[in-house]
């Protein structure tokens, strides 16, 4: 019997983790597992209160001055992401006037996927944003974004399941969108095998 409790921000715990998590209680049956969401300052507060046992999330959560230690899985690079048919898709090259000149869906204030895309989108050169809508719900992102000629951000590895027909990224990147996905757990934890046994799942 054991227990492996993990927070998460909303897009890991979509289905860039539920096949890795329907293995991992396949193959640990007597293992309860508790996943509980969190934008980034819930997360590391339930990570520091010894709430949860890991964090799957950005590097940019892991401050080694607060103790965390940050063990990289992928790079879950984050793209702009609007429907297949947008009049973007057709560009042969995106400059940063044009997401300047789109319609905006954000994500909420308080999450680091807002935070880092205002950075790198000031990077680019976009001088401006017009947000008509925000939102801390993914699967709203998703759906309306595919029914609608508003642009957002996504992480692209973790939004890969759900890139059907209506969804594509477009051709613009810079490296403030560097993303680093990985296990975020308190410096000089114990060894979990439990931790690793799940971890290895998602390898």
């Amino acid at each position: 019997m054991g227990e492996l409790r993990i927070g998460l921000p909303p897009i890991v715990a979509g289905r860039f983790l539920s096949r890795a998590m329907a293995r991992f209680i396949r193959e640990n049956p007597n293992c309860v597992v508790e996943m509980r969401m969190g934008l980034f300052h819930e997360l590391r507060t339930m990570l520091e209160r010894g709430q949860v046992d890991i964090v799957l999330g950005p590097q940019s959560l892991a401050d080694p001055s607060d103790s965390l230690d940050f063990k990289p899985l992928i790079d879950d690079r984050v793209g702009i992401l609007c429907r297949t048919n947008h009049p973007l898709t057709v560009r042969h090259q995106v400059m940063a006037s044009d997401p300047e000149a789109q319609v905006w869906l954000a994500h909420s204030r308080g999450s680091l996927l807002r935070q880092q895309t205002e950075a790198a989108m000031i990077a680019s050169g976009v001088k401006s944003m017009h947000i008509v809508c925000e939102t801390a719900s993914i699967r709203s992102v998703l759906e309306i974004i595919a029914e609608s000629d508003l642009i957002t951000t996504m992480p692209r590895a973790t939004t890969a399941s759900y890139l059907d027909s209506k969804l594509v990224f477009l051709d613009f990147d810079h490296p403030q969108f560097h993303r680093p996905l990985g296990s975020i757990g308190r410096a000089g934890s114990p060894s979990n095998p439990i931790e690793d046994r799940f971890l290895s799942t998602l390898a």
